[in-house]
């Protein structure tokens, strides 16, 4: 009979998942929560929270730093884990950018983010001790074996803490949701989307593509 503590075994990822993580290790400044309180009295009641009409509060300028701080992570994350190749000339630009309130009791649908490439939250209020956002799987699967063990194999969801001036970037078709919130604090999150402009592809194989964000 073969021991099975002398088999010797090595387990690869295959095409993970990047979620970026940063922070912007200062504190978030009068002015930036004005204008967020500001915004926030023109509101719509989402599923289950409530989101900003404005959907571009990055271009004004009490969000200056903020986006300044968010542009660089963007491009940060391109060359870090897209890599583009030099003869891919293309720029991150961040299409849309909105607010997100979270009251407790109240919680943030199952979503992802559709025409969009990347997608990110940055969050001008959280407390990692109570909040916290989760990313799942959204695959219909036809066999289901309980584990009683999960590891990052047999996960199907993944839950992280976040904090006041946390910022995560993730593929656009992550679903994630918040759990409804617990604590008396208000959650305040600015969603956003990113595309790119330039030029990928390469004519001599066809599939060359000129892409402007008009």
């Amino acid at each position: 009979m073969v021991d099975k503590r002398q088999i010797e075994v090595e387990v690869k990822d295959v095409f993970p998942t990047p979620v970026y993580f940063s922070n912007i290790n200062r504190q978030i400044t009068q002015d930036e929560l004005d204008f967020v309180e500001q915004l926030r009295k023109n509101c719509y009641k989402n599923e289950h929270n409530y989101t900003s009409n404005e959907t571009e509060v990055l271009l004004y300028k009490p969000m200056k730093l903020v986006n300044e701080f968010i542009e660089v992570a963007v491009s940060d994350y391109f060359r870090r884990i897209i890599n583009p190749s030099k003869s891919n000339k293309i720029t991150p630009v961040i299409t849309q950018s909105w607010l997100n309130f979270t009251k407790e009791s109240e919680s943030h649908h199952p979503h992802a983010h559709p025409n969009s490439l990347l997608s990110g939250v940055f969050y001008f209020n959280a407390d990692k001790e109570i909040d916290n956002i989760s990313f799942f799987q959204n695959t219909y699967d036809r066999i289901i074996i309980e584990s009683d063990k999960h590891n990052k194999f047999n996960a199907t969801s993944y839950s992280y803490a976040v904090n006041t001036g946390d910022l995560l970037i993730f593929p656009s078709h992550l679903h994630h949701k918040v759990n409804t919130k617990k604590g008396k604090n208000l959650r305040v999150s600015l969603a956003f989307n990113v595309f790119f402009t330039g030029n990928i592809g390469v004519k001599s194989k066809l599939t060359h593509l000129n892409i402007k964000i008009v």
